[in-house]
């Protein structure tokens, strides 16, 4: 299955590939998005290898996956979304300090939602977002995510809050 390029106004998202390892793991590694992310923890190199083979099997079997993001003007990579699996279909989204706070995470999200939908996946998105994490709760509203109960951070022992998308 060929895995898709979307784009939106601003951006660009290109599938997450393999040889996208090292620039997944500076992201994960950066302070800020590894807050909440990443719970604080130093993230390893075989942590990242787990995760492109999860994208991979999850592109071959539902046809969607993680998306780095870039700037459409310069092609810069500035962070990734997309969808992940452990039980539930998850949506996540990061992106680099230096360009937080001008809406490329709803930008990209909103778009990989829409994908979602117009690819006919029919099972809800959830995020699990930390109770602290102010930005990420105010996206996930936005990309039309409500309110679905709570949850504890299995990492932390925190409060977070679950936010559900249905696409069908």
């Amino acid at each position: 299955m060929m895995k898709p390029t979307l784009t939106t106004n601003r951006l660009t998202l290109v599938p997450v590939e393999p040889q996208d390892k090292r620039l997944l793991l500076d992201l994960l590694r950066n302070k800020a998005v590894g807050r909440f992310l990443c719970d604080d923890r130093e993230v390893e190199e075989e942590t990242v290898d787990a995760l492109v083979q999860k994208n991979e099997l999850l592109y071959s079997q539902a046809g969607v996956g993680l998306w780095l993001i870039a700037d459409k003007m310069t092609d810069v990579k500035i962070g990734f979304c997309g969808f992940f699996k452990s039980t539930d279909l998850e949506i996540v989204y990061a992106v680099h300090p230096e360009f937080q706070k001008k809406g490329y995470a709803t930008e990209a999200s909103s778009k990989a939602l829409a994908f979602l939908r117009e690819a006919g996946v029919q099972e809800d998105v959830f995020a699990r977002i930390d109770e602290a994490n102010k930005e990420s709760h105010s996206i996930a509203e936005k990309i039309g995510m409500v309110p679905a109960g709570e949850d504890i951070n299995p990492v932390t022992g925190g409060k977070m809050r679950v936010y559900r998308f249905s696409s069908h």
